[in-house]
């Protein structure tokens, strides 16, 4: 099946450019929009699925979701998502905003966007007072629609003293 690009991803540049059909992949996930449907279509299933192949009975917006970079990716009943580029990462010494391997992008389409938290790994939180990780940014992303998602990039924050295992 191909359907004509939004210029979503790879924005808008060769080879995803506005308006270039583009295959619908396995393992990726999208959205369809029907916004018209110009004939009565099937009275049964049978018929539906034996029927030829009709190209002109359309109206369709696609918009697809997943992006390469995420790799991790939970979607929920209502056609929302999160996702993030990084699902792991082991950092050695202290970690600021100038550092460049504790970075992470969360995606979402979430109408009320994300939030965070930095926790120890027992689960327990990890206290403002005692914060030897924390994210960049506790949330992110509100106003994000469910054909209109939103990517942030934050980082994992740390202090460098001792060796701990924690989760954000």
């Amino acid at each position: 099946m191909d359907y004509t690009w939004d210029g979503i991803k790879g924005g808008g540049t060769s080879p995803y450019e506005k308006g270039k059909y583009m295959p619908i992949l396995r393992n990726h996930r999208y959205i369809f929009t029907i916004k018209e449907v110009k004939g009565p279509g099937f009275a049964t299933l049978n018929e539906a699925v034996t029927s030829p192949d009709n190209f002109t009975n359309h109206n369709i917006v696609v918009v697809p979701i997943v992006i390469d970079a995420f790799t991790d990716i939970t979607f929920n009943e209502s056609g929302h998502f999160l996702a993030v580029t990084r699902t792991a990462m082991t950092l050695q010494g202290k970690h600021d905003a100038t550092s460049t391997q504790n970075k992470f992008s969360v995606r979402t389409n979430y109408p009320s966007g994300w939030k965070v938290g930095a926790y120890n790994a027992d689960g327990t939180t990890i206290s403002v007072s005692n914060s030897w990780l924390k994210p960049s940014q506790n949330s992110g992303a509100a106003g994000a629609t469910l054909t209109n998602p939103v990517t942030e990039e934050l980082q994992a924050i740390t202090n460098g003293k001792g060796f701990k295992d924690g989760y954000l």
